[in-house]
């Protein structure tokens, strides 16, 4: 069966990691996958490691011509597009070929969305949140979603590490509290920040690290850029370290003692933005790093509602720190929390259980059309 995987950005975010795990581990004497991206990229390479065809398809008047005709040169069976985009979900229809949708986050959705959802023959939803989000507005397209949780995978070769207490010159032992995630406002990290402050005055031998870059907007590299006044005006020059963005972010998240995820619940004027999964969640149970996060969005799936992490309001820096503080003293807790979540992990993020999930849904795709 040939697969068509649609996927219009090319720089590695949640939903393209995911993607790439999910091809990597599809059986190949059952699927045939083939990639398609608007612009190039480290996806494209990281593709074509895994000895994958990809395309890359202009952004013109001509793309969903160009894309219609791929699709039937190919014989494509089925369209996988790994986010919300009406051109490709259109080149399926014209080319008759069923096509699989994926909703990945929590923002304002428009008619373009719904319209998308409409002509699409099932969409796979990366949390129940994110799926009733989207449905509040459209009830009647809650019957083609499947909730399918994100896949976290290690590479066969883990990534060379070096220690990083080591990297920032600190002393061996030094608790290490982290946030690993894009620097966006919504993600929360002035709240991280505040927390931190927090954090320090119960204990003092504590350092922090925030691992991410912003995006190429005017409005994320000046969030970096507020977010490094804030931590000067608390005084944590010395004890918290941008590390910028890291491609061994799950190896970084091993060595913290705690991941903390202040993700929040932005209301902007065309309606709420926050996070859709979660992922840096799902591989701290991977790795057996314990998590603090705001209740936002699919982080409490991920966590279990509370049983495989600690939630906290979003927003709430103060509660962050306490709860922060709590687990840095309770080594028992800590310990529990480990083991619930590593269980967890097992059940729900593995990326063979993602793969079955998934080709299941291709499968009853082509019955049903």
């Amino acid at each position: 069966m040939t697969v068509l995987y649609i996927s219009p950005p090319a720089r590695l975010g949640g939903g393209e990691i995911s993607l790439l795990t999910l091809v990597a581990h599809l059986p190949r004497d059952r699927f045939h996958p083939v990639v398609v991206t608007y612009e190039d990229g480290e996806l494209v390479g990281r593709m074509r490691d895994l000895g994958v065809e990809v395309e890359v398809l202009r952004r013109d008047p001509a793309l969903i011509p160009r894309l219609t005709r791929l699709i039937r040169q190919r014989q494509v069976h089925l369209v996988h597009v790994n986010t919300f985009d009406l051109r490709a979900a259109l080149a399926a229809r014209w080319a008759g070929a069923p096509a699989v949708g994926h909703l990945r986050v929590i923002f304002p959705f428009t008619w373009v969305d719904r319209l998308f959802v409409r002509l699409c023959d099932r969409v796979i939803a990366v949390s129940d949140a994110v799926r009733d989000h989207f449905c509040q507005e459209a009830p009647d397209l809650r019957e083609r979603f499947t909730t399918v949780y994100n896949p976290v995978a290690w590479p066969e070769k883990r990534a060379q590490t070096p220690d990083l207490r080591t990297e920032l010159g600190l002393p061996p032992g030094t608790p290490l509290v982290g946030a690993v995630a894009r620097i966006d406002p919504w993600k929360g990290l002035d709240v991280f920040i505040r927390a931190a402050g927090r954090i320090r005055a119960g204990r003092p031998d504590a350092r922090f690290v925030i691992a991410g870059r912003p995006g190429d907007s005017p409005e994320e590299i000046a969030h970096e850029a507020e977010l490094r006044r804030l931590s000067r005006e608390l005084g944590l020059e010395s004890d918290l370290f941008f590390l910028g963005f890291r491609p061994d972010g799950t190896e970084v998240i091993r060595q913290l003692d705690l991941l903390l995820i202040p993700s929040l619940v932005l209301r902007t004027p065309g309606g709420l933005k926050s996070e859709g999964f979660g992922r840096v969640a799902a591989e701290a149970l991977s790795v057996g790093t314990p998590v603090v996060a705001a209740r936002a969005g699919g982080i409490p799936e991920v966590l279990d509602h509370g049983e495989a992490g600690v939630l906290v309001p979003p927003g709430d820096a103060e509660a962050l720190a306490a709860a922060a503080l709590d687990l840095l003293r309770d080594g028992a807790g800590w310990a529990a929390l480990i083991q619930r979540g590593r269980k967890r992990f097992e059940e729900r993020f593995t990326a063979e259980r993602h793969v079955q999930q998934v080709t299941r849904i291709y499968e009853e795709t082509l019955k049903e059309t």
